[in-house]
């Protein structure tokens, strides 16, 4: 097909449009948007825990853990810190991040519970559980016990506690705020 006269001026005009408009379009294409694309291996790993409960999550409370968010913290920096279980602890390599993860529902309610907090001991949940996590076995109590049939008499007990962070207390915006 031979083009002529007008049409070979529209045709060349189109190409040299769309020359223009595809020449930078691959330049692009050839320039990576990440400089580590290419890379195969981190060159920067960070260390850390994304997933850390206090005693404020019932769950871990009734586990025995102790440990207040502050703790955690300090812990995390490398400081030496009292364990749950009396030990004094400290990791030789301080955490490069760290993220204290308790459970928003009914948070801290727990240790108000023990502590004999009366808001919450005038509710069926709270009586209830009150009781249940005053006979609380220790955890490393549990964890070294002689032989399995110790160990499954002394875990049910917390198995029973570890669903108390879902009870009724009837707390209020108040007791929330403290």
């Amino acid at each position: 097909m031979k083009i002529s006269g007008r049409n070979s001026l529209r045709c060349f005009v189109s190409l040299t449009l769309i020359a223009a408009i595809v020449q930078p379009l691959s330049a692009f294409a050839e320039e990576s948007y990440s400089p580590y694309v290419d890379r195969s291996y981190p060159t920067r790993v960070y260390w850390g825990d994304t997933h850390v409960h206090t005693y404020l999550s019932g769950d871990a409370y009734t586990l025995g853990t102790l440990t207040t968010p502050d703790g955690a913290y300090r812990f995390a920096r490398g400081e030496m810190v009292e364990a749950t279980g009396g030990e004094k602890v400290r990791l030789r390599r301080p955490l490069d991040f760290l993220m204290v993860a308790d459970h928003a529902e009914n948070l801290g309610a727990i240790p108000r519970l023990v502590a004999g907090d009366p808001r919450l001991l005038k509710t069926d949940d709270g009586k209830r559980f009150a009781k249940i996590v005053a006979k609380l076995p220790l955890l490393s109590d549990v964890l070294n016990a002689e032989n399995a049939k110790a160990y499954n008499r002394n875990s049910g007990p917390l198995y029973t506690a570890k669903s108390a962070w879902h009870g009724d207390y009837g707390t209020d915006d108040a007791f929330k705020r403290e």
